[in-house]
């Protein structure tokens, strides 16, 4: 069965009251990721032929990791221009004569 890239997907679904993450996977790529680390699916759907296309997976919840994006430093502009000459004196330093 080939599917579109937009059938390609992965579901995450965290419940906290049995601290289980449920996960549906149609990427392989995240079938290969389980495997290497020793998770086997619970369930597998096949397609007519037999070709497995769907993986489901329970895992705990604490190996669900949300991303985060990188905080934003916040400077003053004496905290800028000190730093800017700081890196300027560091350069000249490691220049070669």
């Amino acid at each position: 069965m080939k599917l579109s890239n937009a059938e390609h997907e992965t579901i995450i679904s965290v419940n906290m009251e049995d601290d289980q993450a449920h996960i549906y996977t149609r990427i392989p790529k995240h079938r290969r990721h389980f495997e290497r680390m020793g998770v086997n699916p619970y369930k597998t759907h096949k397609d007519l032929e037999g070709n497995e296309y769907a993986w489901d997976y329970s895992v705990p919840a604490n190996w669900v990791r949300m991303p985060r994006g990188k905080a934003k430093r916040l400077m003053s502009e004496e905290h800028k221009r000190k730093s800017t000459e700081a890196l300027a004196k560091a350069r000249l330093a490691r220049k070669p004569c």
